[in-house]
């Protein structure tokens, strides 16, 4: 999928690439229309790699080649198998991941499915292990998305609000020039 987003201005905003790869064991993958259909299947990895032509090394500034990088990510993702996969992505986070530990004394429910966790949650907020899983999925997201040569995960809400408009990135710098004063 490439999409290009409205600058706000009536012009030409940020540019993206998302491809998205179903790797399957066993079974059948394929496409219904415009619906990924995956059969008898015993497991099924779903890669995705997203980019931008917002240039970081030069911010303000589009035109970063991203078709293509993306492309080349799916395609070096999807030649390892599953267990290397995870295997790097812990590596990658769990140096930064375990600088925190959060404990607020368990609670009932841990055996309990998450949906039913949540319901029973709602009616009696005693289930302080729930509150702990939260908090460290929170981190493990923020984590996994705020990567270097990336832009920070944690200010794109506040930076979208600022700057009137979302994904816009051109427009979140300079509402994070004028709000800070740098220039």
């Amino acid at each position: 999928m490439v999409c290009l987003l409205d600058d706000g201005r009536g012009g030409k905003g940020l540019e993206y690439t998302a491809r998205l790869k179903a790797v399957n064991e066993g079974g059948s993958v394929g496409f219904e229309g415009r619906e990924l259909v995956v059969r008898d299947a015993d497991a099924v990895t779903l890669l995705l790699s997203a980019s931008t032509d917002f240039d970081l090394s030069a911010p303000g500034r589009r035109g970063r080649e991203h078709r293509l990088r993306t492309l080349k990510t799916l395609e070096a993702a999807a030649s390892k198998p599953y267990a290397a996969l995870r295997a790097a992505h812990t590596a990658d986070y769990k140096n930064l991941f375990d600088r925190v530990g959060l404990d607020l004394g368990g609670g009932q429910g841990a055996d309990l499915p998450t949906d039913e966790r949540l319901a029973a949650y709602a009616r009696n907020p005693f289930d302080h292990g729930l509150v702990e899983l939260y908090f460290q999925f929170g981190r493990y997201l923020l984590i996994s998305s705020s990567r270097p040569g990336s832009l920070p995960a944690n200010l794109q809400g506040l930076i979208a609000s600022l700057a009137g408009r979302r994904r816009d990135f051109e427009a979140a710098q300079a509402a994070l020039d004028k709000a800070t004063g740098a220039k």
